[in-house]
């Protein structure tokens, strides 16, 4: 927008539109933190997200589903670590049960870490503890808020989906953001990372019946699949799609709670701006992820803070610790 840019430009001393391009990134994104918060307090423009108009009227979560809108069928999901692009943990399989502990100590601190990782056993049993390090909620909550206000419409069925397969890489990879279009695209064999002889075909043809089922008849429904319900009003029927494909209930409504962000407290893109600008100042996380979030509070993606704070994995437990001189 007009505005924000102007801002910026005078506080970089720019008088020239064209010279933006010779301002380094680093800059112009501390320019940018330091001028939005201000504009987007008085209800101004500042990118990353359709401006609100006569044909785009604003996020159906806040203003309601026009009744167009109503009558669409949805099929809406996201993945186990929407986030998880690093390395995944190096034997986590092989970890003990005080180490898988102490890494989710690390990331979520002691006092809350007994209520994680209670809540994380129950929505994913089976899955290795320290998956809950990368665990999404960024979209998550924000997926949960658009299925609960969309299902209490009768006028079009609602379906959810959360693909949770861990890929055969680094002793176990937590599925991240787009792991699941290969599979809906049918082309997993061409990536190679992807596939577990006699487990990735089974899901692909799964994936991808649904998806084309979806986009035949509204109904993601079909022969390779448990009955997918849709979702009801405070009913959300999840289909996970793993290696066994199971439909669950509200089934980690109790989880992002526990992990600090709590579905129901969707904020406002002026406050969360707010939030990720006193936390860019405080300095109490690297600068590289300050601006990643305020990019995702511009899309207004997540609901509330404590940010998703990176860790680093455990050492190797199969390596022994050698003599440093």
């Amino acid at each position: 927008g007009r505005e924000v840019v102007t801002a910026m430009m005078e506080e970089l001393g720019v008088e020239d539109v064209e010279e933006l391009e010779t301002v380094p990134y680093a800059q112009l994104a501390a320019a940018y933190l330091k001028v939005s918060p201000a504009i987007a307090a008085k209800g101004g423009y500042i990118g990353g997200c359709p401006k609100a108009n006569d044909f785009y009227l604003g996020d159906p979560r806040q203003i309601g589903f026009t009744e167009h809108a109503k009558t669409i069928p949805v099929l809406i999901g996201t993945v186990l670590g929407e986030f998880s692009f690093g390395h995944g943990v190096p034997y986590k399989y092989d970890m003990s049960e005080a180490d898988q502990i102490a890494m989710v100590e690390k990331k979520y601190g002691k006092e809350e870490s007994a209520k994680v990782i209670e809540m994380f056993r129950k929505a994913y049993p089976g899955k290795c503890l320290t998956d809950v390090c990368v665990l999404d909620t960024m979209f998550r909550a924000p997926t949960i808020d658009f299925i609960a206000k969309k299902s209490v419409h009768p006028e079009s069925p609602t379906y959810s989906y959360m693909f949770t397969y861990e890929f055969p890489i680094d002793s176990g990879k937590v599925a991240w953001h787009c792991a699941e279009i290969p599979l809906v695209f049918h082309n997993a064999e061409l990536v190679p990372i992807y596939n577990t002889p006699g487990v990735t075909e089974v899901l692909q043809e799964r994936v991808f019946s649904a998806w084309m089922n979806f986009a035949r008849y509204g109904n993601p429904g079909n022969a390779a699949l448990p009955a997918w319900p849709a979702c009801e009003a405070g009913v959300e029927n999840t289909m996970i799609l793993d290696t066994d494909c199971e439909v669950r209930v509200n089934y980690d409504h109790e989880l992002l709670p526990a992990c600090g962000w709590p579905p129901a407290r969707c904020t406002t893109r002026r406050t969360t701006l707010r939030r990720c600008t006193e936390f860019f100042r405080k300095g109490s996380f690297r600068q590289e992820a300050a601006l990643f979030l305020l990019k995702a509070a511009k899309r207004e993606l997540f609901t509330a803070f404590p940010m998703n704070r990176g860790f680093a994995p455990l050492p190797d437990p199969r390596k022994k610790k050698e003599n440093v001189r």
